[in-house]
């Protein structure tokens, strides 16, 4: 039951300063999950909630900014799920012969993360065929 002034947040641990403990020069750490969070309603101050992203957004933008448009560009783009998380071996470009996973396939372009390099790239329709595990050509 002590009560104390919030130093420093760490993660889950908050490192509080109480003035009447006397071991380790009144700082003692605590779970953040265990913690009341106690104050008197007049010397709360807003000002400390200004310095937040979310309020310089809202000090700052006009009223016509806050207005969202949605991007009709990417609701309206295809995907081939049934693609999706495929091995498949490029058969064209100059990473012909290379095998991959695909993480990302629209109706024209594919992007396959190559299994020999730790690399994503993006390949055409066309440019690559199913992998069989027991292909051991090319």
């Amino acid at each position: 039951n002590h009560h104390g002034q919030i130093k420093h947040i760490y993660r889950n641990f908050v490192f509080i300063f109480c003035c009447t403990l006397t071991e380790n020069s009144g700082l003692f750490v605590s779970k953040a999950r265990n913690l009341l969070l106690t104050s008197d309603q007049s010397k709360v101050s807003s000002s400390l909630h200004l310095n937040s992203p979310v309020s310089y957004d809202r000090r700052t933008s006009n009223s016509t900014e806050g207005i969202k448009i949605p991007f009709s560009t990417l609701d309206n783009i295809r995907r081939d799920t049934n693609l999706i998380g495929q091995t498949v071996r490029i058969s064209q470009g100059s990473y012909k012969g290379h095998v991959g996973i695909v993480k990302d396939a629209t109706v024209s372009t594919f992007k396959i993360e190559l299994h020999t390099k730790c690399q994503t790239t993006p390949h055409h329709d066309g440019s690559m065929i199913p992998y069989a595990h027991d292909d051991a050509s090319a």
